[in-house]
């Protein structure tokens, strides 16, 4: 065999078996819904701003299966006026589509009625019970639970694949994202002023309402998660305030007496 052919079928064999650990090979979001049943929740809820949300349950978590829109009791953002560090701005890309700054995801009232903001905790539960279902995990490490996340549209997908590639985001084809129906589209985050958002189509970041360390009035911060195409797994840090993120609300939990 030649020796270019041979290099060709070791990588073919390598991709194979990468994908053979992977619990979202072969289940578009369609088809892993119907193995599970009736997951997604049709018109769940509606915001203030009368926007419409879809919902999935994973887990024994409710969340949107889509980013918050809500603007109303936000200030939009101006370049030229800066921030003020008590006030809640949100800003919009060349889209339209809506990114929140830290002192919103902070607010405690910017979900609607029955929804919040959900935790650095929250987070950590989605990932733990992701990680315990082999559907969910792509890879041979239980942590590789990313593309099962992410949307199977509008994220950059490698031209070029390497055969580790195979469990991350931007591995192609993107139909075997989303095995969760979470659906974290690829907005990017830090849109300035009705611009392009830094990392469109790489990247997505959700602010938890968990504030992280402090160092003053000036620099607070809070937890945010993030995925991008290059990573196999959920991605978690604190930010100080003056970043633009996406919002999922999660339900609040039914209190049995």
């Amino acid at each position: 065999m030649k020796k270019g052919l041979m290099k060709e079928v070791l990588m073919l064999v390598a991709i194979m078996f990468a994908l053979s650990f992977c619990g979202c090979n072969s289940n578009s979001p369609e088809k892993a819904m119907t193995k599970e049943g009736d997951r997604v929740i049709e018109n769940a809820v509606k915001d203030i701003d009368g926007n419409t949300y879809d919902a999935v349950k994973i887990g024994n978590q409710v969340w949107m299966k889509s980013n918050l829109q809500t603007t109303s009791g936000l200030t939009k953002f101006k370049l030229k006026e800066g921030t003020d560090k008590t006030t809640s701005y949100y800003d919009v890309d060349k889209h339209g589509r809506v990114f929140h700054d830290m002192n919103a995801a902070l607010s405690g009232n910017i979900c609607p009625e029955g929804w919040h903001v959900p935790s650095l905790s929250e987070w950590e539960e989605l990932e733990r019970y992701m990680m315990s279902q082999e559907k969910y995990v792509c890879g041979i490490s239980s942590t590789h639970i990313a593309k099962a996340l992410a949307d199977s549209v509008e994220w950059k997908y490698y031209l070029n694949p390497r055969p580790e590639d195979s469990i991350n985001i931007g591995y192609n084809p993107l139909t075997t994202n989303n095995a969760s129906g979470f659906s974290a589209q690829a907005w990017g985050y830090d849109p300035i002023e009705g611009s392009k958002a830094r990392y469109e189509g790489e990247a997505t970041r959700f602010w938890t309402s968990t504030p992280g360390e402090s160092f003053g009035e000036v620099m607070k911060s809070a937890y945010f998660i993030e995925l991008n195409i290059n990573n196999p797994y959920i991605f978690k840090d604190d930010k100080h305030i003056g970043g633009f993120y996406s919002i999922r609300c999660i339900k609040d939990k039914e209190i049995n007496n």
